[in-house]
């Protein structure tokens, strides 16, 4: 969106002041002056797009209760730092407690009666097969072996059915543990205290954020209009660069949103800024994405005039000043390229009202 506005200033402040001056020589025509001028050649450069972003955190996390209550304690404080696994804060948990201990005791009861049932079906099972054994050799009856194996299935029907209460008890078990837990709030990254929403003491709802988290990954966001992101995603954007404050920092592209901001109607980038430092949430800072490498004529945005269209003032062979019209193409930075220029053209440097024909001194550089 910054290139709307460049072109904007260019006609803005350019419009002022200048004029291609067609109407002759003047008095002030026969005036020489000593102007500055930049002989004109080809060269390569990238393509930019310039963008206005905001600091943000990549994550931002409300932390709230699973299970509501009365809130027991709250350890942190807004702009402590925090570490992933930290308690932040916890919930009045005596009742969920009982239920744990409750839970406890029957698993170790359910543990019990099934020791007891295995003992009880070994116990028949060892007498089944003593009693097989007799009746192999004629010293017991049939009936007799028949009613220690109806002993024995019952007995291993004792084993399942304690072995399924055994499970559900520990089951039930887990459940009030992890109820337990859920009276606890516990930070699941690295990051800063960003507000405290809660204290000890207020009932809370299960769900409702108590402590909010930002995250230490920083990311800048920027929003661009579709022609930008069409330019954006036309190129590989292999440099972006990010002033902060009064350091220059690398990114990276992190996403890109394809649904347009409904009031805006522009597109959200999130770029990933490089480095361990943490900038101020909220801080504005400029930034230049490294589009395409192009080949031509690139004009400092300063030199071009503005007099229903773009031109710029040359000096001829002759010595004398000329308009040349010229088309305003790609940004780069504080360059613009342009067509209408010829390889050698020596551009006007200088600031102020020139007029066509004028005899002048060059003087090679800028004012």
């Amino acid at each position: 969106m910054r290139r709307v506005w460049i072109g904007a200033l260019i006609l803005l402040t350019l419009a002022t002041g200048c004029s291609r001056g067609d109407d002759g020589l003047t008095a002030s025509a026969n005036t020489e002056q000593v102007v500055q001028v930049r002989t004109i050649e080809k060269q390569m450069k990238y393509e930019t797009l310039d963008e206005t972003g905001i600091v943000s955190a990549k994550d931002i996390v409300p932390y709230s209760l699973k299970l509501g209550g009365i809130l027991k304690d709250v350890y942190v404080e807004i702009g402590d730092s925090v570490f992933a696994g930290q308690l932040l804060a916890e919930a009045d948990n005596s009742d969920a407690e009982i239920g744990v201990q409750s839970a406890s005791e029957m698993v170790a009861a359910a543990q019990l009666d099934y020791e007891k049932a295995v003992a009880a079906r070994d116990y028949y099972q060892n007498l089944y097969d003593q009693t097989e054994t007799l009746y192999n050799s004629g010293a017991v009856s049939k009936k007799d072996l028949d009613d220690l194996g109806l002993q024995l299935e019952l007995s291993q029907k004792d084993v399942d059915q304690a072995n399924k209460v055994l499970n559900q008890a520990r089951l039930d078990s887990v459940y009030k543990n992890s109820q337990a837990d859920d009276f606890s709030i516990v930070s699941g990254l690295d990051g800063t205290v960003v507000d405290v929403l809660h204290k000890s003491g207020e009932i809370v709802g299960a769900g409702y954020p108590v402590v909010i988290v930002s995250g230490n990954e920083q990311m800048v966001s920027i929003y661009l209009t579709q022609e930008e992101l069409e330019r954006l995603e036309a190129s590989d954007a292999s440099g972006i660069q990010m002033t902060i404050g009064d350091e220059t920092v690398e990114g990276t592209l992190d996403a890109i949103s394809h649904i347009p901001d409904e009031m805006t109607r522009t597109y959200r980038i999130d770029i990933a800024i490089s480095g361990d430092k943490n900038y101020l949430l909220g801080a504005l800072c400029d930034v230049s994405f490294q589009l395409r490498a192009i080949d031509g004529f690139w004009v400092p945005i300063a030199y071009i005039k503005n007099d229903n269209g773009a031109f710029v003032y040359i000096v001829n062979n002759e010595g004398r000043i000329e308009v040349k019209s010229v088309t305003l193409h790609e940004i780069s930075g504080e360059s613009v390229r342009v067509e209408g220029l010829a390889e050698g053209d020596k551009i006007v440097a200088s600031k102020g009202i020139l007029i066509q024909g004028q005899h002048v001194q060059t003087a090679e550089g800028e004012e």
